[in-house]
């Protein structure tokens, strides 16, 4: 047909992923609105002289605070590790900082792992080394603590199906 090819409706379409994403940010609708720049982004990676990269930033963000902030570090790890591959080295700078944060945030939790593993509070190291791997699963030395704390202090989680019988 001979519409794709009609003036002036590439730029159009621009223009509407552009405000439409600005419409669902203003509602607080981040994700979407990520979802539309990146749309954009695939389109025309150089719209408005190339300053999509920085509001992709500034929305991943806003994403990526409220997951930290509910302690959904899974989340927030699942997002970054998708923009950070879709983009390579051309991904909003946001997006390593963010990484960044977390793996100091998994190193924190795995000292605290440690240090309660020396003082043989074997519970609380292991929910500290969990934590850490729930932040940053490659968090250097965290699945070898996880092992010494497997061995160390061994534990049966169980798992039913039904309620007990009164």
């Amino acid at each position: 047909s001979e519409f794709p090819k009609y003036p002036g409706l590439e730029a159009a379409i621009e223009e509407f992923l552009y405000q439409d994403a600005g419409t669902l940010y203003k509602g607080g609708r981040f994700a979407e609105s990520l979802s539309v720049m990146e749309q954009l982004n695939d389109r025309n990676p150089n719209y408005r002289g190339g300053a999509l990269k920085t509001v992709m930033g500034t929305l991943v963000s806003k994403i990526v605070a409220d997951y930290v902030k509910r302690e959904d570090y899974r989340s927030a790890r699942i997002v970054l590790d998708r923009l950070a591959a879709k983009f390579g080295a051309a991904q909003p700078t946001t997006i390593q900082q963010w990484r960044d944060q977390l793996d100091k945030l998994a190193g924190e939790k795995l000292a605290q792992a440690k240090a309660q593993l020396e003082l043989k509070e074997y519970r609380k190291a292991i929910e500290a080394i969990r934590q850490a791997l729930d932040i940053s699963p490659n968090v250097p030395g965290g699945k070898d603590l996880e092992l010494v704390l497997a061995e160390t202090y061994p534990q049966i989680i169980v798992g039913v199906t039904q309620p007990a019988l009164s």
